[in-house]
């Protein structure tokens, strides 16, 4: 009966919470709740009960509780130490409330339009108090969080042991013609244009383009509706004869493996990606709040989007805030490094090419550039955007990569042009246009290119130079 009372008060609360993740003002109602009332009158419940000393308390009881009494508390302490401050911003932007978990998410919501109206004093004072509640939202946050992962990290370290790479089956390939590297998407649209479908096999049954994917494409696809898994698997497997793009000794090749085999090891694997992906999630809050210099609409922000690039090569940039936490964070990735203080990157080999892909993508998320929004309503989004920079990773070795999503083609253009890869992007749209001329080899003026098994070497010569000469 108590656990049950504490494991209720818990559920309870935590759903309530959850439902203010990404309105900080709105957690002043939460008090004010019908659910709060309930939530009271259990509690009551639970104090007129006799509790045995040796019943532990409910794990998610401790947790949500401490968690929510916790914010008050420090929220609470924070608005004490900085009384006169709070008088002085209540009164210069005529903030009529005593409640200070309205005014807390207020001045935390609005900093930046509230720094810019004060003087260099008040302005530092005003700094550490946002800094401070930056700390406090960030520990309410992932203590949530990592509690509605609970369940999720222990799978996976029950289920790790399942990783194994005899499940793998890749064989090396040669290919002819145009390559064209697909997302889910992609192959979908692909699937529902009767006309697009047939130009696409019949391109691909004259070697004029073979179509690729990689093993994130069969990731994402199984969390589709299960109705529709089997034919767009069927489909999939028509439209690319399942030839893949992996990485074999560091370096991205064409393969092939028997889909179904594919589909197999991304189901086995499905409740480890999961966990990983509400890592990833957490790892994302704890960036908003633990670098607000970085955040969009930021100072850093607002000149890296005037061109990446450029931002890079400027030789005044030191005194940006936030960009001391950049090169802290990169200081032991040499070339990154190197690119972060020059803008330029020394030449690469075809080995290289993935993992510095990979960490150019890790700046640009850690920079916010064309990343989704820190709420929880994107946090789907933002759980499998790892996929997508493995996407980049993958399709380095196309010619073709075919893809709706903006934000990805943005961050690809800008990698790839720094690193010499001559991979274009293209819509759908662009893509369906397109199409009669990649299928008209006269009209392209060249004939059918063959790729051979090391066809990472196919870019060699422009990985071997420097793309910013």
């Amino acid at each position: 009966m108590i656990n049950t009372l504490q494991q209720a008060i818990a559920n309870i609360l935590f759903n309530k919470l959850m439902g203010y993740f990404d309105d900080l003002e709105g957690l002043s109602a939460v008090q004010n709740s019908k659910e709060y009332w309930i939530l009271t009158e259990l509690s009551k419940l639970l104090d007129q009960a006799e509790i045995p000393e040796n019943i532990p308390t409910c794990v998610d009881y401790d947790i949500v509780i401490g968690a929510w009494n916790t914010l008050q508390s420090e929220v609470k302490a924070l608005s004490a130490r900085n009384g006169a401050l709070l008088n002085m911003l209540t009164e210069r932007f005529k903030l009529n409330t005593s409640d200070l978990f309205l005014l807390f998410g207020s001045l935390i919501n609005h900093d930046t339009k509230i720094i810019q109206e004060l003087d260099d004093e008040k302005r530092k004072a005003f700094k550490e108090y946002i800094s401070e509640g930056n700390k406090i939202i960030r520990e309410f946050k992932t203590t949530l969080l990592r509690y509605q992962t609970a369940d999720l990290a222990d799978n996976f370290f029950d289920e790790s042991h399942i990783i194994d790479q005899k499940n793998i089956d890749y064989q090396s390939i040669d290919l002819n013609g145009t390559v064209i590297y697909l997302d889910q998407n992609a192959v979908a649209r692909i699937k529902e244009d009767a006309q697009c479908t047939r130009q696409c096999l019949a391109g691909q049954a004259s070697n004029q383009m073979a179509f690729v994917y990689s093993a994130y494409l069969v990731e994402d696809s199984i969390n589709m509706n299960p109705l529709f898994l089997t034919d767009f698997i069927s489909f999939l497997s028509l439209l690319t004869s399942n030839r893949m793009i992996a990485f074999i000794d560091r370096e991205p090749r064409f393969v092939t493996e028997e889909i179904y085999q594919t589909v197999n090891r991304a189901t086995k694997y499905s409740r480890l990606t999961k966990t990983f992906e509400k890592h990833r999630f957490t790892e994302v809050i704890q960036h908003y709040h633990d670098y607000p210099e970085l955040r969009k609409g930021k100072q850093l922000y607002n000149e890296l989007i005037k061109g990446p690039a450029d931002f890079f090569r400027r030789v005044s940039k030191a005194d940006i805030a936030g960009f001391d936490h950049v090169t802290r964070k990169f200081a032991g990735r040499q070339l990154l490094h190197d690119f972060i203080q020059t803008g330029s990157i020394r030449a690469t080999f075809p080995q290289e090419k993935g993992e510095l892909i990979e960490d150019l993508l890790d700046l640009l998320d850690f920079v916010n550039f064309e990343t989704e929004s820190v709420k929880l309503t994107n946090a789907g989004k933002i759980c499998s955007s790892y996929r997508d920079n493995k996407h980049l990773t993958h399709a380095c070795i196309a010619d073709y990569f075919i893809t709706d999503d903006k934000r990805l083609r943005a961050r690809g253009n800008l990698i790839y042009s720094l690193i010499g890869v001559r991979t274009k992007f293209m819509d759908f749209k662009e893509f369906r246009e397109h199409l009669p001329v990649l299928l008209d080899t006269q009209a392209t003026g060249k004939a059918a290119v063959k790729h051979v098994d090391s066809s990472a070497t196919r870019h060699a010569g422009c990985l071997d130079r420097n793309a910013n000469h």
